[in-house]
Protein backbone atom coordinates (compact mmCIF):
# COMPACT_ATOMS: atom_id res chain seq x y z
CA UNK A 1 0.00 0.00 0.00
CA UNK A 2 1.29 3.62 -0.62
CA UNK A 3 0.69 6.21 2.24
CA UNK A 4 1.31 9.75 1.02
CA UNK A 5 1.90 12.23 3.61
CA UNK A 6 0.87 16.05 2.48
CA UNK A 7 2.97 18.31 3.99
CA UNK A 8 1.72 21.69 4.39
CA UNK A 9 3.57 25.59 3.46
CA UNK A 10 4.12 28.32 5.35
CA UNK A 11 1.04 29.56 7.70
CA UNK A 12 -1.24 26.82 6.53
CA UNK A 13 -2.21 23.46 8.32
CA UNK A 14 -3.28 20.26 7.58
CA UNK A 15 -6.86 21.70 6.47
CA UNK A 16 -5.56 22.88 3.17
CA UNK A 17 -5.24 19.60 1.82
CA UNK A 18 -9.00 18.84 2.86
CA UNK A 19 -10.36 18.81 -1.14
CA UNK A 20 -7.79 16.42 -2.55
CA UNK A 21 -7.55 13.81 0.57
CA UNK A 22 -10.74 11.90 -0.17
CA UNK A 23 -10.15 11.62 -3.92
CA UNK A 24 -6.56 10.35 -3.00
CA UNK A 25 -8.07 7.56 -0.62
CA UNK A 26 -10.99 6.93 -3.56
CA UNK A 27 -8.15 5.68 -5.35
CA UNK A 28 -7.13 3.61 -2.73
CA UNK A 29 -4.14 5.59 -1.85
CA UNK A 30 -3.31 6.17 2.44
CA UNK A 31 -3.03 9.69 3.29
CA UNK A 32 -1.87 11.17 6.38
CA UNK A 33 -1.86 15.42 6.42
CA UNK A 34 -0.80 16.68 9.48
CA UNK A 35 -0.76 20.03 10.94
CA UNK A 36 3.08 20.76 11.99
CA UNK A 37 3.27 21.01 15.65
CA UNK A 38 4.36 24.26 16.92
CA UNK A 39 7.31 25.31 17.20
CA UNK A 40 8.84 27.49 20.68
CA UNK A 41 11.81 29.54 19.90
CA UNK A 42 14.91 27.68 21.70
CA UNK A 43 14.05 24.57 20.67
CA UNK A 44 15.99 22.54 17.96
CA UNK A 45 15.44 24.47 14.42
CA UNK A 46 11.97 24.48 13.14
CA UNK A 47 12.96 22.41 10.59
CA UNK A 48 14.61 19.88 11.84
CA UNK A 49 12.02 19.91 14.19
CA UNK A 50 9.43 19.49 11.66
CA UNK A 51 11.43 17.10 9.68
CA UNK A 52 11.80 14.54 12.66
CA UNK A 53 7.96 14.83 13.25
CA UNK A 54 7.05 14.03 9.24
CA UNK A 55 10.40 10.87 9.09
CA UNK A 56 8.15 9.82 12.35
CA UNK A 57 5.35 9.64 10.37
CA UNK A 58 6.75 7.78 7.91
CA UNK A 59 8.96 5.24 9.92
CA UNK A 60 5.42 4.36 11.95
CA UNK A 61 4.13 3.73 8.20
CA UNK A 62 7.25 1.32 6.74
CA UNK A 63 7.77 -1.17 6.13
CA UNK A 64 4.99 -2.30 5.60
CA UNK A 65 3.77 0.96 3.22
CA UNK A 66 5.51 2.66 0.72
CA UNK A 67 5.94 5.82 1.99
CA UNK A 68 5.84 9.13 -0.23
CA UNK A 69 6.22 12.53 1.04
CA UNK A 70 4.76 15.90 -0.72
CA UNK A 71 5.80 18.71 0.26
CA UNK A 72 4.24 22.27 -0.91
CA UNK A 73 5.55 25.75 -0.62
CA UNK A 74 7.75 25.65 2.27
CA UNK A 75 7.15 21.94 3.27
CA UNK A 76 9.55 21.28 0.47
CA UNK A 77 12.37 21.82 2.93
CA UNK A 78 10.52 19.80 5.61
CA UNK A 79 9.98 17.05 3.07
CA UNK A 80 13.90 16.84 2.23
CA UNK A 81 14.97 17.10 6.00
CA UNK A 82 12.54 14.36 6.58
CA UNK A 83 14.49 12.39 4.06
CA UNK A 84 17.52 12.64 5.37
CA UNK A 85 16.47 11.42 8.51
CA UNK A 86 14.30 8.45 7.14
CA UNK A 87 15.75 7.52 4.38
CA UNK A 88 13.68 4.52 3.85
CA UNK A 89 10.96 7.30 2.51
CA UNK A 90 9.97 5.54 -1.06
CA UNK A 91 10.36 9.71 -2.94
CA UNK A 92 9.46 13.02 -2.77
CA UNK A 93 7.25 15.23 -4.66
CA UNK A 94 7.69 18.81 -4.96
CA UNK A 95 4.65 21.44 -5.06
CA UNK A 96 5.39 24.40 -5.86
CA UNK A 97 7.70 24.53 -3.08
CA UNK A 98 11.48 25.13 -1.61
CA UNK A 99 13.92 22.77 -2.90
CA UNK A 100 17.03 23.74 -1.46
CA UNK A 101 20.65 22.12 -1.37
CA UNK A 102 23.09 22.00 1.58
CA UNK A 103 24.18 24.95 3.29
CA UNK A 104 20.82 27.10 1.83
CA UNK A 105 18.46 28.94 3.39
CA UNK A 106 14.76 29.49 2.62
CA UNK A 107 16.07 33.26 2.86
CA UNK A 108 18.91 32.94 0.36
CA UNK A 109 17.16 31.26 -2.01
CA UNK A 110 14.22 33.92 -2.07
CA UNK A 111 16.67 37.15 -2.29
CA UNK A 112 18.21 35.65 -5.00
CA UNK A 113 15.83 35.29 -7.44
CA UNK A 114 12.60 37.10 -6.52
CA UNK A 115 11.48 40.07 -3.69
CA UNK A 116 7.59 38.42 -4.33
CA UNK A 117 7.50 37.79 -0.39
CA UNK A 118 8.05 41.28 1.01
CA UNK A 119 4.71 41.62 -0.47
CA UNK A 120 2.96 38.94 2.02
CA UNK A 121 5.09 38.99 5.28
CA UNK A 122 3.92 40.87 7.76
CA UNK A 123 6.35 40.45 10.96
CA UNK A 124 4.61 40.18 14.47
CA UNK A 125 5.18 42.01 17.26
CA UNK A 126 7.81 39.59 19.30
CA UNK A 127 10.28 39.97 16.30
CA UNK A 128 11.12 36.03 15.72
CA UNK A 129 7.21 35.23 13.66
CA UNK A 130 5.30 36.16 10.66
CA UNK A 131 1.81 36.11 9.41
CA UNK A 132 0.65 36.67 5.65
CA UNK A 133 -0.36 40.05 5.55
CA UNK A 134 -4.12 40.97 5.65
CA UNK A 135 -5.94 41.49 2.47
CA UNK A 136 -3.07 39.90 -0.26
CA UNK A 137 -4.10 35.89 0.39
CA UNK A 138 -6.70 35.38 -2.06
CA UNK A 139 -4.60 38.15 -4.78
CA UNK A 140 -1.19 36.22 -4.41
CA UNK A 141 -1.86 32.72 -2.70
CA UNK A 142 -5.37 31.68 -4.48
CA UNK A 143 -6.57 33.90 -7.28
CA UNK A 144 -8.14 30.52 -9.15
CA UNK A 145 -10.38 30.14 -6.68
CA UNK A 146 -13.81 32.02 -5.57
CA UNK A 147 -13.59 34.67 -2.48
CA UNK A 148 -15.43 32.13 0.11
CA UNK A 149 -12.73 29.64 -0.43
CA UNK A 150 -9.80 32.47 -0.17
CA UNK A 151 -11.57 34.01 2.82
CA UNK A 152 -12.67 30.38 5.14
CA UNK A 153 -8.45 29.48 4.47
CA UNK A 154 -7.63 32.90 4.74
CA UNK A 155 -9.31 32.97 8.79
CA UNK A 156 -7.17 29.47 9.39
CA UNK A 157 -3.79 30.62 8.73
CA UNK A 158 -1.32 31.15 11.85
CA UNK A 159 2.23 32.48 12.52
CA UNK A 160 5.15 31.37 11.02
CA UNK A 161 8.66 30.97 13.02
CA UNK A 162 11.39 33.44 10.88
CA UNK A 163 13.93 30.42 11.88
CA UNK A 164 12.57 28.44 9.18
CA UNK A 165 13.59 30.82 6.80
CA UNK A 166 16.65 31.35 8.25
CA UNK A 167 18.02 27.29 9.17
CA UNK A 168 20.40 26.47 6.49
CA UNK A 169 19.64 23.18 4.41
CA UNK A 170 20.92 20.23 6.17
CA UNK A 171 21.10 17.02 4.09
CA UNK A 172 23.68 14.69 2.41
CA UNK A 173 23.81 12.89 -1.15
CA UNK A 174 23.70 9.80 0.79
CA UNK A 175 20.53 9.77 2.71
CA UNK A 176 18.42 12.85 0.69
CA UNK A 177 20.44 12.29 -2.66
CA UNK A 178 19.54 8.51 -2.69
CA UNK A 179 15.81 9.34 -2.58
CA UNK A 180 13.96 9.71 -6.23
CA UNK A 181 12.15 12.80 -6.53
CA UNK A 182 9.30 14.61 -8.65
CA UNK A 183 8.45 18.75 -9.03
CA UNK A 184 5.05 19.52 -9.89
CA UNK A 185 5.14 23.19 -11.33
CA UNK A 186 2.58 26.11 -10.85
CA UNK A 187 3.04 28.11 -14.24
CA UNK A 188 0.31 31.41 -12.92
CA UNK A 189 2.24 31.34 -9.20
CA UNK A 190 3.13 34.93 -7.80
CA UNK A 191 4.05 33.24 -4.69
CA UNK A 192 6.84 31.28 -5.70
CA UNK A 193 6.96 32.18 -9.73
CA UNK A 194 7.62 29.57 -12.05
CA UNK A 195 11.22 30.86 -13.10
CA UNK A 196 12.08 30.59 -9.50
CA UNK A 197 10.86 26.96 -9.59
CA UNK A 198 12.74 26.14 -12.26
CA UNK A 199 16.02 27.69 -10.85
CA UNK A 200 15.72 25.41 -7.89
CA UNK A 201 15.59 22.40 -9.97
CA UNK A 202 18.41 23.40 -11.72
CA UNK A 203 20.50 22.93 -8.71
CA UNK A 204 18.47 19.64 -7.50
CA UNK A 205 17.21 18.16 -11.11
CA UNK A 206 13.82 15.89 -10.30
CA UNK A 207 12.22 13.25 -12.94
CA UNK A 208 9.54 13.44 -13.73
CA UNK A 209 8.69 17.19 -14.05
CA UNK A 210 4.76 17.42 -14.29
CA UNK A 211 3.32 21.50 -14.81
CA UNK A 212 -0.03 22.53 -13.87
CA UNK A 213 -1.61 25.52 -15.13
CA UNK A 214 -2.11 26.76 -11.69
CA UNK A 215 -1.51 29.46 -9.03
CA UNK A 216 0.31 28.61 -6.22
CA UNK A 217 -2.53 26.60 -4.40
CA UNK A 218 -4.09 23.95 -6.69
CA UNK A 219 -5.49 21.81 -3.97
CA UNK A 220 -8.02 24.94 -4.25
CA UNK A 221 -8.59 25.51 -6.91
CA UNK A 222 -8.13 22.26 -8.91
CA UNK A 223 -8.70 19.25 -6.76
CA UNK A 224 -9.20 16.64 -8.97
CA UNK A 225 -6.53 17.37 -11.68
CA UNK A 226 -4.21 17.84 -8.13
CA UNK A 227 -5.05 14.19 -7.44
CA UNK A 228 -4.98 12.64 -10.76
CA UNK A 229 -0.77 13.82 -10.49
CA UNK A 230 -0.61 12.99 -7.15
CA UNK A 231 -1.70 9.56 -7.46
CA UNK A 232 0.31 8.95 -11.28
CA UNK A 233 3.76 9.96 -9.26
CA UNK A 234 2.69 7.75 -6.53
CA UNK A 235 2.80 4.88 -8.46
CA UNK A 236 5.77 5.24 -11.16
Amino acid sequence: MITLILVHGACHGGWCWERVTPLLEADGVRVLAPDLPEWQPGARDPIGFWGDFVADLARAAAPDDRVILCGHSRGGVVISAAAEAAPAVSGLIYLAASLLPRGQTLTGAWRAHTDAAAEWIAPEPDGTSFRIAPGCYHRLFCPDSDAGTAARAEARLRTEPFAAFTTPMRITPARFGSIPRAYVETSRDIVIPLDFQRSMQAALPCEPVVILDADHSPFFGMPERLAEVLIELCRR
